[in-house]
């Protein structure tokens, strides 16, 4: 009788881990909302154009992910008013950046604001999106979308600001980039 519990076991442990052995079809895909432009520099010296591809996203493109369509919507500075009851520390500045996803997927997606980093010259900025209206948060089912905002606390004098989104599989942690400055 243990001989044959040991062979059950085993042989569902061996089950386990060739049902889980798949691979996560991260490949982005992306459409343009603009025209290619907002990707291609001109070389001066032969006057052709050629694309970077530097996998990061500008302000109207859309990413689309297994499960989801991500655009890029807009991305500002906010000043706050008069009458605020919060303002960015002295040398810092908050930058505001909308999405748009759109759940293409069959099982329901879970987004939220905290999937969100920024990084301002390579460090890391602080989250301020509950600071605002239409934070990030929702759960969409399929076909169903969802628009919110998230906003990073940034130094003003800071160089390259960048926007990573985080896509979570079961083994793996994905990022998508979105240029902010």
């Amino acid at each position: 009788m243990k001989k044959f519990l040991c062979i059950v076991f085993a042989l569902m442990c061996v089950a386990l881990f060739v049902g889980c052995d798949f691979e996560y079809d991260y490949e982005p895909s992306e459409t343009k909302a603009e025209t290619e432009s907002t990707r291609e520099t001109t070389k001066s010296t032969e006057n052709t154009t050629e694309a970077v591809d530097d996998g990061k996203y500008a302000v109207g493109e859309v990413v689309e992910t297994r499960g989801l369509k991500i655009t890029y919507v807009s991305c500002e500075e906010y000043t706050p008013g008069e009458y605020d009851f919060f303002a960015p520390k002295d040398g810092y500045r908050f930058v505001i950046c909308t999405f748009e996803f759109e759940n293409t997927g069959s099982s329901d997606a879970w987004l939220s604001y905290v999937e969100f980093d920024c990084y301002a010259d390579s460090f890391n900025c602080e989250n301020c999106s509950w600071y605002f209206d239409n934070p990030l948060s929702a759960t969409l089912s399929s076909g169903r979308k969802a628009v919110g905002i998230v906003a990073f606390e940034v130094p003003i004098d800071a160089k390259v600001v960048d926007v990573e989104y985080d896509i979570y599989d079961f083994f793996d942690t994905k990022r998508i980039v979105f240029v902010v400055k």
